[in-house]
């Protein structure tokens, strides 16, 4: 009990500090002003490529997944995940959106569990490349700080993508030597261990294929793309002459605000979307401080709202699957 509070506390402070670097110095009345005179048509077409998105996002996740499951369940198991995220602390999502896989296709929570992991270090590769590729044609403000993130994240991502596949081509001397570890260490129980280690080796298994890869590759560029592409939209309804490359630089600002552990992003998302806009092409700031606010209440409702459909139509229960993810 005590460690939840922990959780949550840091949460709240997570929370808290990004909506204060949010909203300092800020013009409350021009942040209305901007929404007032958004030209809300454009989040029409805008929020349809959110869904679009999440749609091509649940089709590589099938390929992580070996095809256990159909593309409506893994698009309904994948909201399922945004909705725990976007409510409680620390990315519970991704363990939860995991158990949810395993009851609904042959896979077990930890081999799911997994294959999240490896779309996190898919994501943050697409972005790494996305920065680099638009950082220098970028000329005003200083965006060193989302550069070093950038590279940071990337690196660690790429490291990542190489240990796994690397891993996926040899488990069974991954597993034999996890066992001479057990041995030497004299750990109780290492069979338990090993199953773990076995479960989780299991959803490593389509980066064998240099087939699944190229696809894995392919719908991780075209999902990351129409991601832009919304939000290139999104920043036509608060921009009359949007920067040609606003989109792309909303996209990896929300993405890197995205790694800390708030629910749905709350805050960081905000001020790493507001600044990145404000720096790269001196927007002003209550107009992109509207804007961050605008694209994450889409996303984040769309996420929470198709989550929320698929327990009710599936008949699962929220706080047994809450159970059961605190337990992975």
């Amino acid at each position: 009990m005590k460690r939840k509070w922990l959780q949550i506390l840091l949460s709240l402070v997570v929370v808290a500090g990004g909506l204060y670097l949010a909203l300092r110095d800020m013009n409350f009345e021009r942040v209305l002003a901007a929404f007032r005179q958004a030209h809300w048509l454009w989040m029409g077409p805008a929020a349809l490529l959110v869904w679009v998105s999440l749609l091509l996002r649940a089709q590589r996740w099938r390929i992580l997944l070996d095809y256990a499951v159909s593309l409506p369940e893994a698009f309904g198991l994948m909201n399922i995940g945004y909705l725990v995220s976007n409510i409680l602390p620390l990315r519970l999502g991704d363990p939860a959106k995991a158990v949810a896989a395993s009851l609904r296709g042959p896979i077990s929570p930890l081999a799911a569990l997994s294959t999240v992991v490896i779309e996190r270090v898919l994501d943050m590769l697409t972005i790494m490349l996305l920065l680099l590729g638009t950082l220098p044609f970028i000329v005003a403000g200083d965006l060193g700080d989302y550069l070093l993130a950038g590279l940071a994240s990337g690196g660690l991502a790429l490291t990542l993508l190489a240990a796994a596949v690397l891993v996926a081509r040899y488990p069974k001397k991954m597993e034999e030597f996890a066992g001479r570890l057990l041995t030497a260490g004299r750990f109780p129980t290492p069979e338990r261990w090993l199953e773990v280690l076995h479960q989780l080796l299991a959803g490593l298994a389509p980066l064998r294929s240099p087939r699944q890869g190229a696809q894995l590759v392919f719908w991780s560029l075209v999902h990351w793309g129409t991601v832009v592409i919304y939000f290139q939209l999104a920043l036509r309804a608060f921009v009359r002459t949007p920067p040609l490359l606003g989109g792309a630089v909303a996209t990896w600002a929300a993405a890197l605000g995205m790694i800390l552990p708030a629910p749905g992003g709350i805050g960081a998302y905000h001020t790493a979307v507001q600044r990145s806009l404000a720096l790269a092409f001196g927007l002003p700031a209550e107009t992109t401080l509207a804007y961050a606010f605008a694209v994450h209440a889409v996303s984040y409702l769309s996420g929470a709202l198709w989550g929320a459909g698929a327990l009710l139509i599936w008949g699962v229960s929220f706080k047994e699957l809450i159970t059961r993810a605190q337990e992975v």
